[in-house]
């Protein structure tokens, strides 16, 4: 796309989401992504026992963000 960007990674801790009505104890992740043209931080809630990414938070533009949720039914959580 021509855009040049600069990303850092931050592990900020457990915190525990409820998903369907059920816990979720999961790492957060906070990206800030920063180009010429604006600033962003992009958060992930990842399983630590896995790495999987169970939610997301992106921002896709300035004014436009999209929350991703993904469970597996293969997961052991989802059983």
């Amino acid at each position: 796309m021509g855009i040049t960007l600069t990303s850092r990674l931050t592990r900020k801790g457990i915190e525990t989401l409820q998903i369907l009505d059920k816990p979720y104890a999961l790492l957060r992740v906070d990206e800030d992504i920063e180009t010429p043209q604006f600033h962003a931080r992009n958060r992930y809630w990842v399983d630590p026992g896995d790495g999987f990414i169970v939610q997301s938070e992106q921002h896709l533009t300035p004014s436009l963000s999209l929350t991703i949720t993904q469970l597996q039914p293969s997961r052991k959580d989802v059983r």
